[in-house]
């Protein structure tokens, strides 16, 4: 390194540039060549568009407004056609004194003066011509100009010289303030018009005054349209009229509330431009966001045809939701007992939320054909996997915004209506995500279906009550509620062949809690086969909980405590590939019940056993 010595007496080191390191930074000089391309294309793209629009509007506006002049200029000199008749009739004079031997007096040469309004006229449409083909040779020269800086800025292939150029060029377009120019052009295009409506009011002031009020009208609309357009982006940013006068009114603005800040000895406001505020206020946290935010995703997913392009939006579903704890690593130990409660994202949740329930998107019905395009035979076997995890890790997530434990004001969701939803999976890593995915859809259905459960497990409590004292049974609401629970036709068959009996109601009772507590069971059963834990086992655990249960005071107490039984069970599942469960199992059972001989439902001891 060089050395050279200042005048203070300190040394200051120069490093001299090494090719090495030039080098090794041209991929951080590729990712710049990458994003400044496509700014840069992007804009000198726009400039171009936009001058080729301005070149045709002035070439017609100029054509048109030179068929005026060609008639007004008429008006700035001595009408010969009125000379002559002006001379016709001084003839005439003459000779009818000379019959009558009067005497004329000599006539005075002939003055002329335009009139004001003929002058105000031509002056105002020779300056609109004049500004016409100023802006059309403007824009000729901001195309050739457009044209050769995306040509300098590819003479050369090497990425860090050609980023030096991208950088050297685009700092000179801002240094000679270029977006200037390209924003005075259009407004002396509209000075032109308006140049041109106010010279067409003061050549028809002496021709018609009909006429001269229809043309006022007409710049007057035109004037206040304009005057609107100006304004109306300054107190809405999302609007999309503006027009070049547009920013230098913010500017103004902007600059007369900081002199005003300053007078007043408040805080200085921020330097922001219309665009940075715009942005700001597209992202600023607020109801019209998370309104537009809902509207964009169910735009989205309308706008998403086939499954290939549904696919990225299903496998994004579960981060959204969820922070979801990755295969292999534990669960942070902030989340304590209450696990699900702390990995729960919030923010997007009534989104996605509106997108299951809107009629016109129906997520899940897209995610059931996304299902089903996986057992068409079409895929390789890699890309049917992938589908069928991102699926069933998605509607993981989406069953849970239905859970009362997360969301208590949600109503449940039934899910049963999808049977593709519920397939058993051939595949053991697809199986993993099946298993807790399925298992919390079901739950979700068993809680949809809680309050018909519960309102027939109380009508056949009646119904012993009636049978008791002899009364006749009414067996229609029986066999309506078994439709609706979805319990098959068994119990239907026999309840419309036989007469109801305790026996039969107490086994339809002893169903219909283990079919209410299934779902857990079944969770834990198919998580003891599968040989690990499967995708996500503690939320999924915790989310899938008992029902409460309606005990009949006819079931008798058992001489022994459901840890008993449940230490039972325990030895039996006491393999390699089940002791992970088994604490899970203690504490789901053991905390069914206190300590003592109690009262156990019948649907849960027969769980138990099976």
């Amino acid at each position: 390194m060089d050395v050279e010595q200042k005048g203070n007496g300190t040394t200051q080191e120069k490093r001299v540039a090494d090719p090495g390191d030039e080098a090794a930074a041209a991929k951080l000089w590729a990712v710049y060549i990458s994003e400044a391309e496509k700014y840069d294309k992007g804009l000198v793209e726009s400039w171009k568009s936009d001058m080729q629009g301005m070149l045709i509007f002035a070439g017609l506006f100029s054509a048109s407004l030179t068929a005026f002049l060609i008639e007004s200029y008429k008006t700035l000199n001595v009408d010969s056609g009125d000379t002559t008749v002006q001379l016709l009739v001084r003839i005439s004079q003459q000779l009818e004194g000379s019959a009558n031997g009067s005497k004329l007096p000599i006539p005075l040469s002939l003055s002329f003066t335009p009139t004001t309004s003929s002058i105000v006229c031509n002056a105002l449409w020779f300056i609109s011509l004049g500004l016409s083909l100023s802006c059309a040779l403007i824009a000729t020269l901001l195309d050739q100009w457009a044209r050769d800086f995306l040509h300098r800025s590819e003479i050369r292939s090497a990425p860090l010289i050609r980023a030096r150029i991208f950088s050297y060029l685009y700092y000179g377009l801002k240094r000679f303030n270029m977006h200037t120019v390209v924003e005075i052009i259009p407004l002396l295009l509209h000075a032109s018009l308006f140049l041109f409506f106010s010279g067409l009011i003061a050549f028809l002031i002496p021709i018609s005054r009909i006429m001269t009020i229809i043309a006022a009208l007409i710049l007057l609309v035109v004037v206040v349209t304009y005057s609107v357009l100006t304004l109306l982006p300054l107190q809405y940013f999302d609007c999309p009229y503006r027009t070049p006068l547009s920013g230098g009114v913010w500017r103004l603005f902007c600059g007369y509330k900081r002199i005003w800040a300053q007078s007043t000895s408040k805080s200085t406001l921020s330097d922001e431009t219309m665009v940075e505020t715009m942005a700001h206020r597209a992202v600023e946290d607020s109801t019209e966001r998370t309104i537009r935010d809902g509207r964009a995703l169910v735009w989205t997913v309308k706008s998403l045809a086939d499954d290939s392009e549904l696919e990225p939006f299903v496998e994004g579903i579960p981060d959204v939701l969820w922070r979801l704890s990755a295969p292999g690593y534990p669960v942070p130990a902030f989340w304590g007992s209450g696990g699900p409660q702390f990995g729960q994202r919030y923010l997007y949740a009534d989104h996605i939320r509106e997108l299951v329930n809107n009629p016109d998107v129906q997520l899940c019905d897209r995610i059931e054909s996304h299902l089903q395009s996986c057992d068409t035979g079409l895929l390789s076997a890699e890309t049917r996997k992938r589908r069928l995890i991102a699926s069933y890790k998605a509607l993981w997530a989406i069953a849970t915004l239905f859970h009362p434990k997360q969301f208590p004001t949600q109503p449940p969701f039934n899910f049963s209506q999808w049977k593709r939803f519920f397939k058993m999976e051939e595949d053991s890593d697809v199986l993993h995500y099946s298993v807790s995915a399925q298992a919390l859809m079901q739950w979700n259905c068993a809680n949809a279906l809680e309050t018909r459960s519960l309102e027939l497990l109380d009508y056949l409590a009646k119904c012993r009550i009636d049978l008791e004292q002899g009364h006749e049974l009414d067996k229609r609401p029986i066999i309506l509620i078994l439709k609706e629970v979805l319990l098959g036709d068994y119990y239907i068959q026999r309840v419309n062949e036989s007469n109801l009996t305790v026996e039969l109601i107490s086994q339809i009772e002893a169903w219909i809690n283990e079919l209410r507590c299934n779902t857990r069971f079944y969770f834990l059963a198919r998580a003891a086969r599968l040989g690990s834990e499967p995708y996500q086992w503690r939320e999924s655990h915790d989310l899938v909980s008992l029902p409460s249960f309606k005990i009949s005071k006819h079931e008798q107490p058992l001489g022994y405590t459901l840890d008993d039984i449940v230490e039972e069970q325990i030895q039996k599942l006491n393999t390699k590939n089940c002791v992970w469960i088994d604490t899970i199992i203690r504490d789901l059972y053991c905390s069914y019940t206190p300590d003592g001989p109690t009262v156990i439902p019948a649907g849960m001891i027969q769980y138990l056993n099976e």
